[in-house]
C-alpha cells in the first residue's frame, strides 16, 4: 500500500471526514475544502447577458482538452486549497484558448491574499482577487500547502486579469441549469463548480461515475471543461493529480452528487 498522500478534511461535516477515512485505502485519501459557510451573503447574481438563452443549438459534445484549451492537471495536497485550484484554473483555461499561451497562476498568492479568511482548512471561490489586484504566477509565489502571510513576501506583479465573473444562476446557491454550464463552458472555456466528494467519489478510478441523485451536500470545488450528451456526462477537472481517476478527470453523470452548485465562470 502506498503512504498516505493526503489528510481527509471536510468543512461540512465530521461524520463524512471519518467515514471516509475508515473506508478509503491510504491511495485513496484526498482533501476537499469547499466551506459554503464561507461563501458571501448575496444570493443573487447579475448572469452574462450573453449565456441568456438565445434558443441557439449546442453541440452534443465539447471536450476543451481536445482543443488545447487546458492546462495540466494541479495537484492541491495535503490541504484544503481546491477553491484556490478551482479559481486559479478556469483563468488558466481562459488564457490558453484566448492567447494560446500555458500559464501556471498562483494558489498561494490566493490562498495568502485574500480577507476573507479562506486558507488551507477552506474557502470559497475567489475570482474578485484575479479582477483587482490579478493573478500571481506560481513562479513568482510558488504552491506550499501552508498559510503564508502575503506581507513577508516582495511585491508582485499581476500579468493577467480577468474583466468579470459570473455565477451562472441568478440564485447562486443552488444547482445551475445544465444549458447555462454548457454555454459558459462553450464561450470561455470551463466552469468552477461544487460537488459533494463521498467515499465513491474519492475511490474513482474511471469509467462513467453515477454518484449519488439529490445530495444535500457539497464540499468540494472542481472544473468543468466539457460534457458528452451521448454518454450524459460533464468533463470533471479535479486537482487531486494525476494519479487520481482518469489522469486527474472523471466522467460523472448529469445531476450526480450535486454537481454544477453555485456553478461561475470567469470572463478574460
Amino acid at each position: 500500500m502506498k503512504t498516505l498522500k493526503f489528510v481527509i478534511a471536510t468543512m461540512l461535516c465530521i461524520t463524512l471526514c471519518f467515514s471516509v477515512f475508515t473506508l478509503a485505502t491510504a491511495q485513496e485519501v484526498r482533501r476537499t475544502g469547499l466551506d459554503i459557510t464561507k461563501a458571501p451573503s448575496v444570493r443573487v447574481s447579475s448572469q452574462d447577458i450573453s449565456l441568456s438563452d438565445d434558443g441557439r443549438a449546442l453541440p452534443r459534445r465539447h471536450d476543451w482538452r481536445e482543443l488545447d484549451g487546458v492546462t495540466p492537471v494541479r495537484d492541491q495536497g495535503d490541504a484544503g486549497t481546491c477553491w484556490a485550484f478551482a479559481t486559479t484554473g478556469p483563468l488558466e483555461h481562459a488564457i490558453k484558448i484566448k492567447d494560446r499561451v500555458d500559464v501556471d497562476l498562483s494558489e498561494q498568492f490566493l490562498v495568502a491574499y485574500n480577507e476573507e479568511g479562506y486558507g488551507v482548512d477552506g474557502g470559497w471561490f475567489a475570482h474578485d482577487y484575479h479582477k483587482k489586484p490579478g493573478a500571481v504566477l506560481e513562479f513568482d509565489f510558488p504552491y506550499t500547502a501552508n498559510e503564508i502571510p502575503v506581507w513577508n513576501n516582495p511585491e508582485y506583479n499581476h500579468p493577467y486579469k480577468i474583466k468579470k465573473w459570473s455565477y451562472n444562476s441568478f440564485y447562486t446557491m443552488s444547482v445551475a441549469t445544465s444549458r447555462s454550464m454548457k454555454k459558459a463552458i462553450y464561450k470561455h472555456g470551463s466552469v468552477a463548480a461544487a460537488v459533494y466528494a463521498d467515499n465513491t467519489f474519492i475511490r474513482y478510478k474511471g469509467g462513467i461515475y453515477k454518484g449519488v441523485k439529490n445530495s444535500e451536500q457539497i464540499n468540494h470545488a472542481v472544473m468543468l471543461v466539457g460534457w458528452d450528451d451521448l454518454q450524459g456526462v460533464w468533463i470533471l477537472k479535479n486537482s487531486w493529480s494525476t494519479d487520481w481517476g482518469e489522469k486527474g478527470y472523471m466522467r460523472i453523470k448529469y445531476g450526480a452528487n450535486k454537481i454544477g452548485f453555485a456553478a461561475n465562470y470567469v470572463v478574460y
